[in-house]
């Protein structure tokens, strides 16, 4: 009989180790449990709520879920349900699966608009002195002080252009200006122009017009949504083309021409809140009689996030020497410009 109830114990104590001994080695030190109040039937026995699944985006995270804690303690996770935290501690090893955190992306990493278009009108005066002879033949004109002499002061000067960025930081460009100032004066001495002497109280009609051509390249040296910085390349074709004409006598010579200058530019521009400021500086050289530099500035608003309307001021010098052909120009004044990006 003893022997018999020895048995049945151990047979019974058997029973109670092996139905524990999975419980034993997967429980964790201490066990999870939901908070008091809640509905067992809600959460899993490792403190996940059961609304929660390990899929889930990290930025989409139930309130409730559990993260890794810190500290040297494999396996401990947080779980923080309904605001109020506690802690389930589970043994070391492998965990099942916690959404990884996701580096954020840059949403200001500079980029050129896809499109622009600019424009822009001004009203500069000009000055300095050009040479034009006939042919080419030395001694078939004189030096002539375009503002002095022939009476040219204020003209007008507008440009138009279009933008495209194959690539974020990357984009071409054409443009055309127009340079064009007229008047009528007495000339108070005499000028010779391309092989015509108009002498001195002969009252001329004179013009003078620069037309630019240019297409070019720039990238986006640095950036953010309201400021940009910006370095190019391009080539202006150019085109000469002045006249005069005596009003009271059959005097009457134009002379045109046509040539390339490579040109530089750097640019940069900023927002702050509506206000909006740009500046520019261009430069291009082929000799010391042959150049061109190019400095502008402006103030004014940004509209939208894609309309900029600034005025501004701006300085201009074209230096030329061609065949005998020379000029030394310089153009000063106001400007408006308008930018659209797409």
């Amino acid at each position: 009989m003893r022997g018999g109830a020895v048995a049945r114990a151990a047979a019974a104590l058997l029973v109670a180790a092996g139905a524990l001994a999975p419980a034993a080695i997967a429980a964790p030190d201490r066990v999870a449990v939901p908070p008091p109040g809640s509905d067992p039937a809600r959460w899993t026995s490792v403190g996940y709520p059961k609304s929660w699944s390990p899929s889930d985006p990290a930025t989409t995270y139930d309130p409730r879920v559990a993260r890794p804690a810190p500290g040297p303690v494999a396996g401990t996770v947080t779980v923080a349900p309904s605001g109020a935290p506690w802690t389930a501690v589970a043994p070391p090893g492998p965990r099942g699966p916690v959404a990884a955190e996701v580096a954020p992306c840059d949403p200001c990493a500079p980029a050129f608009p896809r499109f622009a278009a600019f424009g822009s009108y001004g009203r500069p005066s000009v000055s300095g002195t050009m040479l034009i002879t006939r042919g080419g033949e030395p001694g078939s004109g004189s030096e002539i002080d375009v503002d002095d002499t022939l009476g040219l002061d204020d003209g007008d000067v507008f440009e138009v252009g279009v933008a495209w960025a194959p690539f974020a930081r990357h984009r071409v460009f054409v443009a055309y200006e127009r340079f064009a100032f007229d008047a009528e004066q007495v000339l108070p001495e005499s000028v010779i122009f391309r092989d015509v002497m108009f002498d001195a109280g002969d009252r001329v009609a004179s013009s003078l017009e620069l037309d630019i051509v240019k297409a070019g390249y720039e990238a986006l040296l640095a950036g953010t949504p309201t400021s940009s910085l910006r370095a190019g390349i391009a080539g202006w074709v150019w085109r000469y083309q002045g006249s005069l004409e005596n009003l009271d006598g059959p005097e009457d010579q134009s002379r045109s021409f046509t040539h390339v200058l490579p040109v530089a530019h750097l640019a940069g521009e900023a927002a702050f809140g509506v206000l909006h400021v740009v500046g520019r500086a261009a430069g291009g050289w082929i000799g010391p009689d042959r150049y061109a530099i190019d400095l502008s500035g402006g103030v004014g608003v940004r509209l939208w996030d894609r309309v900029s309307l600034d005025l501004g001021w701006r300085w201009t010098r074209f230096v030329f020497d061609e065949t005998t052909n020379e000029g030394d120009l310089v153009f000063s004044g106001p400007y408006i410009g308008l930018a659209v990006d797409f």
